[in-house]
């Protein structure tokens, strides 16, 4: 695998940049509140919800959310569907949310990702910076929904993921 000098790099080599901004000027970074009010409304409250960086870009481990009115660039929750027996793993960075089959995902080299946009946000630490990107074919392959909620990943069965790739 190639080494990167930073997520730049790695972006400009692996996906269209639309967007670069610091986290400074984000106008969507949750706070903690807010991010487990929007989760839970999509029907993700089987799991903790957590966070690794702090507003500031500061790594401060696996943390979980407490419902404090400290902002966070990214959170992360799991969901597991009854109806596929699908592990997902959902991320929101910044107030765009993903959303990746964990188990299904395992079995490849390129993983499937679902969207609400055609693009995605990448968040780098280092830089205190999120990057909105269309990501190449070679690193995901993306699928655009309405919106990414409980129901929405209980429709996808491994037939429906499959026909993604």
């Amino acid at each position: 695998m190639e080494e990167y000098e930073d997520m730049e790099e790695y972006y400009k080599q692996n996906a269209t940049i639309i967007k670069k901004y610091s986290a400074d000027e984000a106008k969507e970074m949750l706070t903690e509140q807010q991010a487990i009010e929007e989760l839970h409304k999509r029907g993700f409250d089987q799991f903790e919800i957590t966070y690794d960086y702090k507003a500031d870009g500061e790594y401060v481990g696996d943390a979980e959310v407490t419902g404090s009115k400290e902002q966070r660039p990214m959170y992360q929750t799991f969901y597991s569907s009854l109806v596929n027996e699908e592990v997902w793993c959902i991320i929101m960075i910044n107030g765009f949310i993903t959303a990746s089959p964990a188990y299904f995902n395992s079995k490849l080299y390129v993983p499937v990702m679902l969207s609400e946009t055609e693009s995605i946000l990448g968040y780098d630490s280092d830089a205190n910076t999120f990057f909105e990107i269309i990501p190449n074919e070679t690193i995901a392959k993306l699928k655009v929904v309405n919106k990414i909620n409980a129901e929405t990943l209980d429709s996808f069965t491994n037939e429906i993921l499959l026909e993604l790739l």
